[in-house]
């Protein structure tokens, strides 16, 4: 009886072992040329301003200057060129752009690529907005090598070098790039989306930072390896991740991130991004003639969403 309990245990133990084994999953970020990967984005900035109190910050009441900007596109991110075992060259190219704007109840929309909105490009409440949602950009970066995630240039992208009829649209990117004089080196922050995985092996539980600058703030998230699950029937690794905000100018915190994204391990592309930012600042407020002499504050409330889906990709499962 002790032999046959001490073979069950042996089972058990050898059982666990190759659990165990497996539970090392690769979070690495894919390059190969001509890797094209299609996904549907919606970011939206939701303003809430208020009356507050200037000693306990309870809020009075809210202030009729609230709104939202939503900005829907298609992106079509794609491997132009490896240079080498370490750097790559990628385009981000935006398509089908759609701009929302809620101010009150007036809700105004341009559908960038829509004949019928041309006139709503040149308004003054869209042109802000616009290079978020058409055009492009290309970038090179280390994905290998002493510094992954490295950005070396960032260029912008014109509607020439677009077009979907150009015949050998690869080449000529190439070439655009080197006849350009590039500007700020990472002004997109691919970096920051570069380093959302550890691009290593890792198990579940393991955790990773990431720091980055974002207007007028920085930001620092931890990110962590939750679990892996199905999602649309392809094996995916679930990473959540959140962390806090600082204002530039006077060293504060000024808000928090929550988020989590899928990551396809047999295709290594990520799937699904959601993620949520909520910032707060106060400003003096110049009271009316007719109010208590309550000293008050404004609080604008900044809450940011951006969902990024996957919809196409020309990444084939990988063998085991």
């Amino acid at each position: 009886m002790a032999a046959k309990s001490m073979l069950v245990w042996i089972v058990v133990f050898l059982s666990c072992s190759c659990v165990f084994a497996a539970e090392e999953y690769p979070l690495i970020w894919r390059f190969e040329k001509g890797l094209l990967i299609v996904f549907q984005q919606k970011f939206t900035i939701k303003k809430e301003l208020f009356l507050v109190d200037k000693e306990t910050k309870q809020v009075q009441r809210p202030l009729e200057q609230s709104g939202l900007i939503a900005l829907e596109f298609s992106v079509y991110w794609q491997v132009a060129e490896v240079l080498d075992k370490q750097k790559a060259v990628v385009t981000y190219i935006f398509r089908n752009g759609k701009i929302t704007i809620q101010q009150g109840a007036q809700t105004h929309v341009c559908e960038v690529e829509n004949p019928a909105h041309a006139d709503k490009l040149k308004q003054p409440m869209f042109k802000p907005y616009l290079s978020q949602v058409r055009n492009g950009f290309v970038f090179i970066i280390h994905f290998a090598g002493p510094k992954p995630g490295y950005v070396e240039a960032t260029w912008l992208l014109e509607e020439a070098q677009l077009s979907e009829k150009k015949k050998d649209k690869d080449k000529e990117i190439l070439d655009y790039i080197k006849k350009k004089v590039p500007g700020r080196r990472d002004p997109f922050q691919m970096e920051v989306a570069f380093w959302q995985l550890p691009n290593k092996m890792v198990k579940i539980g393991d955790k990773w930072t990431r720091k980055g600058v974002e207007e007028m703030r920085t930001f620092e998230q931890t990110l962590t390896l939750s679990k892996i699950e199905k999602y649309r029937g392809e094996t995916t690794a679930r990473v959540d991740f959140g962390g806090t905000a600082t204002n530039i100018s006077d060293g504060k915190p000024s808000g928090t991130t929550k988020a989590h994204y899928l990551f396809n391990l047999e295709r290594r592309v990520m799937m699904y991004n959601d993620w949520t930012g909520i910032y707060e600042n106060y400003y003096p407020y110049q009271k009316k003639a007719n109010e208590k002499s309550r000293e008050l504050l404004i609080l604008e409330r900044l809450t940011q969403t951006n969902e990024m889906s996957l919809v196409n990709s020309s990444a084939s499962k990988e063998k085991k």
